[in-house]
């Protein structure tokens, strides 16, 4: 009756552990990794184990109503169940428990990568706003370095425009003391011009005075003579 009861129990185990993982496998498509499906799968796999335990146990009382029927009295059909669980059901059990721990792995993959993705993205979110901030402070910079240059540029300026306006005023006095001197110089040139004609005639004066004496000197020679 003790191996009866064990299979009824383990069958039974058997019926909800295999709806359960199927249940689970459908969950693990449709939603995200969380400590509730975390918690699931680790009773599932718990009540797998559980399993597999009353399955060498089953397997072990099997083995015993092989060789000695008496010991626990099973009949023919009771003993195929018995082999059949043992051997048949236990491997699909086992089938759904590998296939449920591969699909946990890939879900916790999944879910370290995606959180490794925002991680990253968050990452290069910072690295952007840090890149624009840096940027708006070297434009600000350049702006003002900008203003700078501009006004140093405009005293610059300035001042160019007042060496140029004394440099047109000095220009302007230098051309009016220009004017001036030829003006004096044409008047100075006029002078000499007329000092060189008076002198000419003084010249010609002289020369006719000194003529006309000579004449009379011959004339009175000639007559005394």
């Amino acid at each position: 009756m003790e191996a009866l009861k064990k299979l009824q129990y383990a069958q039974q185990k058997l019926d909800t552990t295999t709806q359960r993982i199927k249940l689970l496998l459908a969950r693990i498509q449709q939603v995200e990794l969380t400590s509730e499906l975390e918690t699931d799968a680790d009773g599932a796999l718990s009540d797998v184990h559980d399993l597999l335990t009353t399955a060498e146990e089953l397997q072990l009382l099997a083995a015993v109503s092989f060789y000695d029927r008496t010991v626990f009295q099973l009949t023919d059909d009771q003993l195929n169940q018995l082999d059949q669980f043992t051997q048949t059901n236990v491997k699909q059990i086992q089938q759904l428990e590998k296939e449920l721990q591969i699909k946990m792995k890939q879900k916790r993959q999944d879910f370290q990568q995606a959180q490794l993705t925002l991680k990253q993205r968050s990452l290069a979110k910072q690295t952007t706003n840090q890149f624009l901030q840096d940027q708006k402070e070297n434009m600000n910079n350049f702006n003002s370095e900008i203003g700078s240059g501009v006004r140093q540029l405009k005293t610059t300026m300035l001042d160019i425009k007042e060496n140029l306006d004394k440099g047109q005023i000095a220009t302007n006095v230098l051309e009016e003391k220009t004017k001036d001197n030829i003006e004096n110089n044409k008047l100075a040139n006029s002078k000499v011009r007329q000092a060189a004609a008076a002198l000419k005639k003084n010249k010609d004066l002289v020369f006719m005075g000194t003529s006309l004496i000579n004449l009379i000197v011959l004339v009175l020679i000639f007559i005394f003579v």
